[in-house]
């Protein structure tokens, strides 16, 4: 944290998948079978990610 607060770190590389607030379940889901969907950190928004938003960031990290 201290990396992150001093601007050393970018944690935003960390994060594979975003899901809205209310699709908590999903994203606990996806995190929980991280060997299968190859999640590192999920992230919740309060607003809602448009799906083709978050398609396009997994196809994205699947690319590499």
């Amino acid at each position: 944290m201290k990396l992150v607060g001093r601007g050393q770190l970018d944690p935003t590389v960390f994060a594979t998948h975003y899901f809205a607030l209310g699709d908590t379940m999903a994203a606990y889901d996806t995190f929980a079978d991280a060997a299968t969907t190859d999640a590192l950190k999920v992230v919740l928004s309060g607003t809602e990610v448009p799906a083709d938003e978050t398609s396009s960031r997994v196809a994205a990290m699947a690319a590499g």
